[in-house]
């Protein structure tokens, strides 16, 4: 027998022929068979998904942000039974079965007597934000069973699409409004249709540590005698960003700083202290010169 390791399964050909004592030799006879013990074998013909290996089997997922074709070759040392070979696609869980041409392509090539078969499976299939699962079934002649999700063939197909930016929902902190308060707790959400990579924020550009409980971020922003700016920055495992800014907002209970950042009020006051300081002067001036009149009735 043969020895039953997977570098032997390959295409074989046996000779042989008979001879006598007096040297005639019997016409040599040649029969060609195959060792298939081990079934098909895999491979990605392509970026990004050529980079999936026992990762994938751990249920961890490879996001990008474009749908794309996925290639798969299967090589096999026999030939495929065409009518067993069945492809199915789960999006979030939800199994469909595909129609060859209409959402896959096969290609077909004998290479040193194994055979290979490269399936595209359309990138229209991958249109939508999800995480998608590719399942390839084949029966060979040997009656070998073939599955891609197979965990000795590496070949498992997991990856998400991910368009979508993550969110971001700053609480009650908002622009260009006071708060009499010494410091100022804020609760901010932050979530992703998928999968967060992380979170950065930014207070005045200086870059400062939050506290989290799942989708909440929580921060305490002090007090400060002028105007101060928030900027969060989110990003998923897509590399997807987000970036959200609360500016211009005061926090202090000093009212002299509070009176003096609220524009309106403080111009206001301005105009208001302008315009009696102009009756004043006005009523000194009315006041000296009926003084004046006065004398002059009394000289006369």
């Amino acid at each position: 027998d043969f020895e039953k390791k997977r570098e032997i399964d390959d295409i074989y050909i046996l000779s042989a022929y008979v001879e006598d004592r007096a040297g005639n030799r019997s016409i040599s006879r040649e029969v060609e068979f195959s060792v298939n013990r081990f079934g098909s074998t895999y491979r990605f013909e392509m970026e990004p998904l050529s980079s999936i290996t026992k990762e994938t089997e751990k249920g961890v997922y490879q996001y990008v942000r474009e749908e794309f074709d996925v290639v798969l070759t299967e090589v096999n040392v026999d030939e495929l039974k065409k009518e067993k070979t069945k492809i199915r696609m789960s999006k979030d869980g939800v199994l469909t079965e595909l129609e060859e041409n209409n959402d896959y392509s096969v290609t077909t090539k004998k290479k040193k007597k194994w055979r290979e078969y490269t399936y595209r499976i359309f990138h229209e299939r991958f249109v939508q934000d999800g995480h998608y699962e590719v399942e390839v079934r084949s029966e060979d002649k040997a009656t070998n069973i073939n599955e891609n999700t197979d965990k000795n063939k590496q070949a498992n197909i997991k990856f998400a699409v991910d368009k979508t930016a993550p969110k971001i929902l700053p609480g009650d902190l908002e622009n260009n409004t006071q708060y009499p308060l010494e410091n100022k707790k804020v609760k901010i959400t932050v979530n992703d249709n998928l999968k967060l990579s992380g979170v950065k924020m930014y207070l005045n550009e200086n870059e400062i540590v939050y506290n989290n409980e799942d989708d909440d971020y929580f921060i305490t922003i002090p007090s400060a005698n002028q105007k101060q700016n928030l900027r969060i920055v989110a990003y998923d495992v897509a590399e997807n960003e987000q970036t959200e800014t609360i500016e211009g907002f005061l926090i202090s209970t000093n009212l002299f700083v509070r009176w003096y950042n609220n524009l309106p009020l403080f111009v206001g006051t301005l105009s208001a202290s302008g315009i009696l300081v102009v009756i004043g002067i006005l009523i000194i001036i009315l006041r000296r010169i009926k003084k004046k009149e006065r004398e002059k009735e009394a000289v006369h």
